[in-house]
This record gives structure tokens, C-alpha cells and sequence, in this order.
């Protein structure tokens, strides 16, 4: 089963470049390179911020087979996301028309008297503004044309009075419809860049969490969070991080009991697809009282270490060195461009 796997979270030792980083950086990084990468709407670049990323993988010593193995469990998700932005996004509505006229796609009468369109050199205009009017047909694809000045259509006669044409985009054309779905190539084109977001981002993340041990992960947050005035809302910087180590811990656990439980069910004959609201009752009556379990058995082994005392200390300490300092100031540039980009383009669309 594929949600069942003890990889999730996991700690994977080496001895490699991003092994040695501290794990502040690597926390700061993957921040500021996820803000980076969710502004990408290019699929081109987000091929290549992924191929990049893969690069980075195999040199950090995870095997790429178990980056993989370790985020199938949201495989689903980003397929389920895929799926409905392919289906259901409509696509952009930008009718491209002489005169930049914008087109309303109702039915309608226009008085060729009240806009301004280019005619030709020779061409007179009648005295009458109602002449040439003419009620628009009622198509939402935009592909219609006015009549000619006399109302005829004979070529020799001159061009036409007004020449309202509506092209769509090869982007907006739709491949198929079914229903309310009516997915285009822009909609395929926007679910894969999406769906390559969600896909970069759980490859950073994992990566992170397999080149980290768990006991300085929870002391990089702890570190971080320290500055905040946390004890105003009756949290200390500690408690966050351990709330988020016993997360990243009891995951797989979890996961684990689950799987023994349906193996276990399943060898004695239970089907899960014919009785599912017997499965979940077994689920429920499994998972519940080892959870509570578990969490007394931590409560009782903080007490026993002095956890609750004001004053804590590290076995390992933490220390920024050169290798640190120097990706810190690589985040710094790639942040800084970042926060110039997205006020450059607020300016603009102010304007």
C-alpha cells in the first residue's frame, strides 16, 4: 500500500555538503526558495528548477527512488489538483478585435454613430446613424463580422463598413466537452505548471527532513521561534517545536499501526471494498488507543528528563560556520530579487 510507508519524514545519515548545513539554513532556504518557486508560472522554468533540483538530490546522496517513496502519499492530492484545474478552469477571456472594441457577447444592438472605427480612404459616412445597424448574433465565441454600408456582400463593392472580427487563441480552444467541463490547452498548460509547484515543493521539503535528524530540527525551530514574543499567548518557542517533532516522528508510526492493522485484517478474510464502515470501526478501534498510548508514554518520559524546568540545554550546540554563512548570503540576493520583482510589479499594475 502506498500510503503505508515508513519513509515519510524519514532521516537519511551521509555525509554530504547539504548533511553538513545547519539547519537553520536549510529551513530559511526552503522557505525563500518556495517563495521563488510558486512565482514561477513558467513551465519552461519550472522544468528546469526541478531538473536543478533533481542535480541537487544526487549529490546530497539521497537516491532519488526514495525522495519519490517518501511523498507518494500525496500523489493523490496533486493528481486530484491536476484533474480539476485541467477540467473546470475557464479559460481567459481576451477577444482580439480591430480598434480594440471591446466585444459584449449578448444580444445586442450597436449604433455605429457612437464608436470610433477606422474607414477607409473614399468611404463616405451616411448622414443616417441608424443605417448599417444591425442586431449581433448571440455567439459566445466571438467569430462574427458587421455588414457592409449597403447591406450587400459583393467584394467589388468596396470593404466593409465595419469589420469586428473575433479571434480566438489557439490556447483557448477547447479540446473536449463533457458536461461542465470544458478543459482547454490553457487549462492542461495551468494544471501542469500547478501540479510541478506542489511536486518541487514536497521534493525540497523531503529532502530537508532526510539530510536533518530530528533532535536538530527541533532545536533549529526552537532557535528561530526564540526572538517572538510567544509567552503573550502562553507558548514558549519549545513547545512549537516539539509539537512539530512528535508530528514529523508519530507520522510513519501511525502509519505503520495502520498497515499491520489491515494486513492483519485482511488475512482473516475482510474485504475492505465490500465492508468499508467495518474497516474504518477497526481503524478506529486500532489506531485511538495506541495514539493515546504513545502520547502517555512521552508525557512520562518528558517528566522523568525535566522537561518541564525553565532552564533547558542542548547536548548539541549549534553554530554557524563558513559553508552556512556563505548560503545565507546566496538566500539573501535570491530574496532580495524576489521582494524587487513583486514591487516592480505592483507598481505597474497601479499605474
Amino acid at each position: 500500500m502506498a500510503l503505508m510507508n515508513n519513509s515519510l519524514f524519514s532521516y537519511d545519515p551521509g555525509n554530504s555538503f547539504f548533511h553538513k548545513l545547519d539547519p537553520r539554513v536549510k529551513i530559511i532556504g526552503l522557505v525563500v526558495l518556495s517563495t521563488l518557486f510558486f512565482g514561477l508560472n513558467s513551465l519552461l522554468l519550472q522544468s528546469l528548477a526541478f531538473i536543478s533540483l533533481i542535480a541537487v538530490i544526487y549529490l546530497s546522496g539521497i537516491r532519488l527512488k526514495k525522495i519519490v517513496r517518501s511523498v507518494s502519499p500525496m500523489f493523490f492530492f496533486i493528481a486530484l489538483v491536476f484533474l480539476l484545474q485541467f477540467l473546470f478552469v475557464p479559460e481567459p477571456q481576451n477577444f482580439v478585435a480591430d480598434s480594440d472594441v471591446e466585444l459584449i457577447t449578448s444580444q445586442m444592438t450597436y449604433d455605429p454613430g457612437s464608436i470610433s472605427l477606422p474607414y477607409d480612404d473614399g468611404l463616405t459616412v451616411p448622414d443616417d446613424p441608424e443605417a448599417g445597424t444591425a442586431a449581433l448574433p448571440d455567439d459566445p465565441s466571438g467569430n462574427f463580422s458587421g455588414d457592409r454600408p449597403d447591406g450587400g456582400s459583393d467584394p467589388a463593392k468596396g470593404p466593409p463598413k465595419h469589420d469586428v472580427t473575433g479571434k480566438t487563441h489557439p490556447m483557448e480552444r477547447h479540446i473536449f466537452s463533457w458536461g461542465p467541463a470544458h478543459p482547454t490547452l490553457w487549462s492542461l498548460y495551468l494544471a501542469a505548471t500547478v501540479s510541478l509547484k506542489f511536486i518541487i515543493l514536497l521534493f525540497m521539503a523531503s529532502l530537508v527532513t532526510m539530510t536533518t535528524p530530528k533532535s536538530l530540527m527541533i532545536q533549529a525551530i526552537d532557535r528561530m521561534l526564540s526572538p517572538l514574543p510567544l509567552k503573550l499567548i502562553g507558548l514558549t518557542s519549545r513547545d512549537i517545536a516539539l509539537m512539530a517533532l512528535l508530528t514529523i516522528r508519530f507520522i510513519p508510526r501511525i502509519l505503520s499501526a495502520a498497515y499491520v492493522a489491515t494486513c492483519a485484517a485482511q488475512s482473516r478474510g475482510l474485504v475492505i471494498t465490500e465492508s468499508p464502515i467495518r474497516y474504518i470501526r477497526l481503524m478506529s478501534g486500532t489506531l485511538v488507543p495506541a495514539v493515546f498510548r504513545d502520547a502517555g508514554q512521552i508525557a512520562r518520559s518528558m517528566e522523568s528528563r525535566g522537561y518541564g524546568r525553565k532552564r533547558k540545554t542542548f547536548y548539541y550546540e549549534m553554530s554557524l560556520k563558513k559553508r552556512d554563512i556563505l548560503c545565507l548570503a546566496v538566500l539573501s540576493v535570491i530574496f532580495i530579487c524576489i521582494f524587487m520583482h513583486y514591487v516592480a510589479v505592483i507598481l505597474y499594475r497601479m499605474q
